[in-house]
């Protein structure tokens, strides 16, 4: 990939802007399985992960570990057992110094998988270049909030959209100012 790579989240929230619902499940997007939203072709672009400790402990509950190929950041404070899936590290501390040297040594884009807090963490340090997010036409009304307060501020412009027959908007926007 020429030029730096871009530090990007591409995630599902509902219409009221929850990630999962009050007990941290995102089981209500089962029910959009099946149609194509793009995610092999983002997937191919991506060369390391982030992820925070629950996100983390989520997916591995999931069964197989499906980030095999690549490199996989879980930012926790406590230590983690990095043989528990191929390509693991365990990361904490200040976001400024580990996402550059996730820059220098990625030789793709940075995905901020989640949860909430990590892309909060992220966006308060001015890294993300780009959110892409699938609206999906459910109303929760409880959960884990996509952006949680204290929220970043940030201008941003809605470069693509896409309406898919399930009812799922899909929205990309890159932020205003550089990075």
């Amino acid at each position: 990939m020429a030029g730096s790579p871009q530090f990007r989240v591409y995630i599902a929230a509902t219409v009221d802007g929850y990630i999962a619902d009050a007990q941290g499940s995102v089981a209500f997007l089962d029910a959009f399985e099946g149609e194509n939203y793009g995610y092999k072709e983002f997937f191919r672009t991506i060369d390391t992960l982030v992820m925070g400790r629950r996100s983390f402990d989520q997916v591995l509950g999931f069964g197989n570990w499906p980030y095999e190929k690549k490199r996989t950041v879980v930012l926790s404070n406590r230590e983690g057992d990095t043989a528990a899936a191929p390509n693991l590290e365990f990361a904490k501390g200040d976001i400024g110094p580990l996402a550059d040297r996730m820059a220098g040594q990625a030789q793709g884009d940075v995905w901020l998988m989640g949860g909430a807090d990590v892309i909060r963490q992220f966006l308060a340090a001015g890294r993300v270049h780009s959110i892409e997010i699938f609206v999906m036409p459910l109303l929760l009304g409880s959960g884990v909030r996509l952006f949680p307060e204290p929220g970043a501020t940030a201008n941003l412009a809605l470069t693509e959209q896409q309406s898919y027959p399930s009812g799922v908007q899909r929205l990309f926007y890159a932020f205003k100012r550089t990075i």
